[in-house]
């Protein structure tokens, strides 16, 4: 680790401060960060009731993580300029700590705790406060810091609220106008521009909306008052402030989920939970979440089967305090929703498992840690994996070897299995895709399966990203790919038009592309299935759908699936349905899975009753 330091003198600070030290530390890699860092974020920080109004409390610095090649891009700005006037600037470097964008939690972690070692045996002396450049602060929070600081508080940590920022930016880039370099936007303003423009990572996170955020990670839940006010949980809530009880020299935690735990174990915390004592703004993209939002409401058994052996004892912690962003005076609508929202909480409370996940060598932070060191190594990971669910993160368990001892794991599935047949007619399809030195690229925000262990066996080369990263400009080194597997849900087959226009130019152009669904919903297909219907519309290539004709296995399949179903709803009532239905479904399998052999399905020949679909993109083609 390298430490470039640039000071005024006019900025010295004594050797021994008179006053306590506060220093704040930036985060910003990449061009278009950095720019935002210093277009946004920086104009925040400088106006008059946030760093200025510390800086006449407490003896103040700046450190910026960032690259090497951006720190003279930084010095040289007007910003920087300013920020002198209230203490010395240091930079940190984390060039080596940049991995990709699927393991950004871990790059944060360890650059914010980069920072706070360059200042070796001191830092148990000084409050660290946290910003990075997607995070705009309302003015007068850190006035609201003074008497917090003072009150010898070592954790502080205030939420941070999305709001979209195609909308949001032209209005805040007006009144940094307007305030001749700064922008000085009062609490109850920013809290009306979130309100009025809530990211739909915000809006499908309300547990009485009309659809819900359909992610690995659902770590809020909020209620809305009314127009004005909005209640909720973050889980985890973002540190604003932190000042270690212990001179720690390594950090094994994701920054939210831990380190609280880690870094200032006993040490007094204080949580700023009204937006009229502390806002923050974080900027996102429209796109972003996009795809992964459904219809229908939250339920705290659906929150509860995703964030299942997940949650750290922080998580859980700051998951109990109440938020609340409002743009006007409380009335009793608050008090409705908050009640509502202790309702959903509590509730969730009971279906989540009583010990917590431990922070320290999480499973997602073991796996994308391991990514890091083979990058320091110089070694190209096997697997990228963006925005997913890590390997092992779900948990194991005798009730889970018991299940693939009796059940099998895809692709092999046992006789008494419905989808088995399903799983055999992919791997007929994929046999031939895999052979020689297939290199395959893999989209999928499910965790890793066996269909994926699958290929990874298979082939000796073998990239992984999210959907969301698939519909962007890939974040891959490799190109010409031999094959892209998206493995998905039936109904969401949707997003694969935007997925092959964005993994297009790294196939290679003999290549194909294979989407794969089972019908785990057992529902009969429609003949104007929008999904389907989209596909062929938009994809400009030769497609080829294939139906897994499961007429023979039909009452079998929907006797499974409809279980399955009830097991996400209530466990309990779900395996009883499981077992009770298991005496009609097994043996139909068993006698249909043992007297007919499996053969590929027939291209575009349509079956109501479908077991599994499998799209085919003929790249080649494509590029003629």
């Amino acid at each position: 680790m390298s430490t470039f330091q640039d000071s005024s003198p006019s900025a010295e600070s004594p050797s021994r401060p008179s006053r306590p030290r506060v220093v704040l530390t930036l985060l910003a890699w990449g061009e278009q960060y950095a720019d935002r860092l210093l277009a946004l974020t920086l104009p925040a920080v400088l106006a008059p009731g946030n760093f200025p109004a510390l800086a006449e409390a407490f003896e103040c610095e700046v450190a910026i993580a960032t690259q090497r090649n951006l720190i003279a891009h930084f010095d040289e700005s007007e910003r920087i300029r300013q920020l002198r006037q209230y203490g010395r600037v240091r930079y940190v470097e984390i060039d080596d700590l940049l991995i990709g964008s699927g393991s950004y939690g871990l790059t944060l972690s360890l650059s914010f705790f980069r920072v706070m070692q360059s200042f070796g045996a001191e830092m148990t002396d000084i409050h660290f406060l946290f910003l990075n450049a997607d995070f705009i602060l309302a003015d007068e929070s850190y006035r609201s810091l003074i008497p917090v600081l003072r009150s010898g508080a070592n954790v502080v940590c205030s939420p941070s609220y999305c709001a979209i920022e195609e909308v949001v930016r032209p209005v805040l880039d007006d009144r940094i106008a307007l305030g001749g370099g700064t922008l000085q936007m009062a609490k109850r303003d920013m809290a009306e521009l979130i309100l009025r423009h809530s990211h739909s990572t915000i809006r499908g996170q309300i547990v009485n909306g009309p659809f819900h955020y359909d992610h690995v990670y659902i770590y809020q839940g909020y209620v809305r008052a009314d127009p004005h006010t909005l209640v909720g949980y973050q889980m985890p809530i973002a540190v604003v402030a932190l000042k270690p009880t212990k001179n720690a020299t390594a950090l094994e935690t994701f920054w939210d989920w831990g380190v609280v735990s880690e870094l200032c174990e006993g040490g007094k915390e204080i949580v700023l939970g009204d937006s009229d004592d502390f806002l923050m703004l974080e900027l996102r993209t429209t796109a972003t979440g996009k795809d992964q939002i459904r219809l229908g409401g939250l339920t705290p058994e659906y929150v509860a089967h995703r964030l299942k052996n997940q949650l750290t004892r922080d998580q859980l912690h700051f998951g109990a305090y109440t938020l609340t962003l409002h743009s006007r005076d409380l009335g009793p609508p608050a008090e409705a929703a908050r009640a509502q929202l202790d309702t959903f909480r509590e509730k969730l409370r009971t279906l989540l498992p009583r010990d917590p996940a431990p922070h320290r060598n999480h499973p997602s932070w073991a796996y994308h840690y391991k990514l890091y060191q083979q990058k320091d190594k110089g070694i190209e990971p096997e697997t990228y994996v963006a925005a997913t669910e890590a390997p092992g993160a779900g948990g194991g368990g005798l009730r889970r070897r018991a299940r693939r001892w009796l059940l099998g794991s895809a692709p092999d599935l046992s006789l008494i299995h419905p989808l088995r047949p399903a799983f055999r007619r992919l791997v007929l399809h994929l046999g031939p895709l895999l052979s020689g030195d297939a290199r395959v690229l893999i989209v999928s925000n499910m965790p890793t399966s066996g269909i994926q262990e699958y290929i990874r066996k298979r082939a000796p080369y073998v990239v992984r990203v999210s959907v969301a990263d698939a519909q962007k400009r890939l974040a891959v080194s490799c190109r010409d790919f031999d094959l892209c597997f998206f493995e998905t849900e039936i109904n969401h087959l949707r997003e694969l038009p935007a997925i092959f226009t964005s993994i297009r130019p790294v196939m290679n152009p003999g290549g194909r592309v294979l989407a794969f669904a089972v019908n785990d919903l057992g529902d009969e297909l429609r003949g104007d299935d929008d999904a389907l219907i989209t596909i062929a519309a938009e994809i400009d290539a030769p497609v080829t759908v294939h139906y897994g004709d499961a007429a023979a296995m039909w009452p079998a399949l929907r006797a499974y699936t409809n279980a399955r179903s009830m097991i996400g709803r209530s466990r309990i009532l779900g395996g009883m349905l499981l077992m009770l239905s298991s005496i009609f479904w097994i043996p139909l399998a068993v006698l249909v899975n043992s007297g007919r052999a499996v053969h590929p399905a027939r291209p575009n020949e349509f079956h109501r009753q479908c077991s599994d679909l499998t799209v085919e993109i003929d790249v080649a083609a494509a590029a003629e």
